[in-house]
């Protein structure tokens, strides 16, 4: 029918979205890993709100992917890709810094104590 196009689209969108989503969640992890950061992140699927609303555009997608966060004896978090996106610039400064220090001195961790991109310590748990 003609509605299947816009269907392929949408799955089309979708898988692009999550491979895009795996990407950024392998290198998150494996700089929060390398700065002991103790926290982990995982590609979900959730509804948009777009899609509850009853006068959505068609073609909209009914699922996207997330990003769950969790910090060991921390709550989860979901985060969109967009933010993901953005506290991985952050990270990436981060881990270039923690590697030139590594480099020099023995920089004590605690050097990283200012915002931590890497999971948000003031947000309601869900």
């Amino acid at each position: 029918g003609p509605g299947s196009a816009t269907l392929n689209n949408s799955l089309m969108r979708l898988r692009e979205q999550i491979v895009k989503a795996n990407l950024l969640v392998r290198e998150a992890s494996y700089i929060a890993e390398e700065l002991d950061k103790r926290t982990e992140y995982k590609v979900t699927l959730q509804i948009p709100t777009s899609s509850l609303d009853a006068n959505r555009k068609r073609g909209s997608l009914l699922s996207e992917p997330a990003i769950q966060v969790r910090r060991k004896g921390k709550g989860k978090q979901i985060w969109s890709l967009e933010k993901l996106e953005n506290r991985l610039l952050d990270m990436r400064d981060l881990y270039q810094e923690w590697k030139e220090c590594e480099e020099d001195s023995p920089v004590s961790r605690s050097y990283f104590k200012r915002a931590d991109p890497f999971y948000d310590e003031q947000e309601n748990h869900s």
